[in-house]
């Protein structure tokens, strides 16, 4: 970041947002999802309580994803990216049809 040094912007690589932020992409995909699934399953909770829960679930959940789904299909990547031949760049001559 370009002003990370800076006053208002230091506390963004601090251990929890930089981890919040490393699984904020399953916790986007899962939330709403397990929300949904507690209100349905225990609609006598009361809200705080049902946040509580849906909040420490949505975390756990992701940090499986990540250690369990991410973390192997990045090695995966640079395994694969590793032993594959390297890209060749394709040049407008390999893209338009020959003239007639």
């Amino acid at each position: 970041m370009a002003r990370s040094g800076t006053l208002p912007f230091r506390w963004l690589g601090a251990p929890l947002p930089v981890y919040l932020g490393r699984v904020s992409y399953s916790i986007y995909l899962s939330h709403h999802v397990l929300l949904e699934a507690l209100q349905r399953n225990w609609p006598q909770l009361g809200w705080s309580w049902m946040v509580l829960l849906a909040a420490t679930l949505t975390l756990l959940f992701a940090e499986g994803v990540r250690r369990w789904v991410e973390r192997p299909c990045l090695k995966l990547r640079r395994r694969l990216r590793r032993h594959s031949p390297p890209a060749v760049p394709l040049t407008a001559a390999a893209i338009t049809p020959p003239q007639a």
